[in-house]
């Protein structure tokens, strides 16, 4: 007995300042609990259940552990330092207005200058109802067939653009996953709260505090998921392992504030 106990204590405990994520395993009884998480299921990722796909997907015996790193403010609400285009040129179409960062609807992509494996995400952006706005922060990217992609947390004024459907709503992992928590997330004509956590092959999407979306790329599920969207033919989706991230210019207005990142380190 005083064996079996140890082993149990030895299981749960993680050391100070560390994050444990049972690598390339979609069937953890607790996926990785940041700060005010609340438990969370799907079909892709269920906490206190064994994944019904798990037979055809064998997961590493390992753990990871992350370790952050310190937060790095990304927008310094004066210039675009640390910005560029898909180019590493001058951005157009981005500037700075009253301290926030604003898209006019014309111009690029904006990319950080630094590329990014593992990290959390935090942001505020503001959808105005009736703009139409379509925007998004995307992660994982690669340039292909004449346009730049990547897995996208998806930013839309959802009740008045043409672009609808679950998949396509605010916080969803674009085409793929959408969010799990939809009604009254979105807060029109304020700033909302975004986040993406990125470990490895474990995401996360965040809208104002709920978690929207939780994914193991790789996985029985996503596997399924890619193949009945628009990413079904584009073998890199979901598979790049550094990258920059961007915010999207899609011919509408959008603004950002508070950008920040941590980095998470594998030990």
């Amino acid at each position: 007995m005083i064996i079996e106990t140890a082993a149990v204590l030895a299981a749960l405990f993680v050391p100070a300042g560390h994050v444990r994520l049972p690598a390339q395993s979609p069937v953890a009884a607790k996926p990785i609990q940041w700060e005010g998480a609340q438990t969370f299921a799907s079909s892709a990722y269920r906490t206190g259940a064994p994944y019904s796909a798990a037979a055809a997907y064998e997961p590493s015996a390992a753990p990871v552990y992350y370790v952050r790193g310190e937060k790095t403010e990304l927008f310094n609400h004066v210039d675009l330092t640390g910005w560029t285009n898909a180019d590493a040129g001058e951005p157009k179409g981005w500037k700075v207005v009253d301290g926030l960062l604003y898209h006019d609807a014309t111009g690029d992509n904006l990319f950080t200058e630094k590329q990014y494996e593992s990290f959390i995400l935090e942001f505020e952006f503001l959808v105005v109802q009736g703009d139409n706005t379509n925007s998004g922060v995307k992660y994982k990217t690669w340039y292909g067939d004449n346009w730049w992609m990547g897995c996208e947390y998806q930013i839309l004024d959802d009740n008045g653009s043409g672009d609808s459907g679950e998949l396509h709503l605010t916080a969803s992992l674009y085409d793929v996953y959408p969010p799990a928590v939809k009604s009254g997330l979105l807060k029109y004509g304020q700033f909302n709260q975004g986040k993406i956590v990125v470990m490895g092959n474990y995401v996360e999407h965040w809208l104002n505090g709920q978690r929207t979306v939780a994914a193991v790329i790789g996985s029985p599920d996503w596997n399924a998921r890619v193949a009945k969207s628009k990413f079904q033919d584009e073998p890199n989706f979901g598979k790049i392992k550094s990258s920059r991230i961007f915010l999207q210019h899609h011919s509408t207005p959008v603004s950002f504030r508070n950008i920040s990142i941590t980095e998470l380190k594998p030990l």
